[in-house]
């Protein structure tokens, strides 16, 4: 909506046609900005698709790949990585199912992210492993979280 003001006269059909092409631009330019926005908000929700497990919410293999590459390209701190694996966990879903087996998958993804600071880097690589990437860290801080 366009609000128009200080004309002493009415507005006439000449004074509307005059301001038409000013409109259709501005029309133009409303739908490009909405339509750019909406293009953006796909993208990110693909790209988070494409790079999260959809069981847990974590990192996917190919990101934490990714993710640790650079780190290692990049980091001038101590840093280690960190492969977990639940054992005997065929058991698990052998034994109470999968939807149980899902459930405990979460439960672990979701336990291990608390205990992470924000600029650690944890990934369901698969199954029933998972990976760290733990920056500025030092070796002895790895085994007291790993005994947790």
């Amino acid at each position: 909506m366009i609000g128009l003001a200080n004309k002493i006269s009415d507005y006439l059909e000449t004074d509307a046609a005059f301001l038409q092409p000013l409109l259709d631009t501005l029309g133009s330019l409303f739908y490009a900005v909405e339509s750019e926005k909406a293009r953006k908000a796909a993208e990110d929700k693909l790209f988070q698709l494409a790079n999260s497990d959809t069981l847990t919410g974590v990192m996917n293999r190919r990101a934490f790949i990714s993710s640790a590459y650079e780190c290692y390209q990049t980091e001038t701190l101590p840093f280690v990585p960190v492969i977990i694996d639940i054992d005997f966990f065929k058991k698990v879903n052998d034994t109470y199912g999968h939807h149980i087996g899902d459930a405990v998958l979460q439960h672990v993804a979701g336990t291990l992210k608390s205990l992470l600071r924000s600029d650690d880097h944890f990934a369901r690589l698969g199954g029933e492993e998972f990976g760290l990437f733990l920056k500025a860290v030092e070796t002895k801080q790895v085994a007291k979280l790993i005994r947790y």
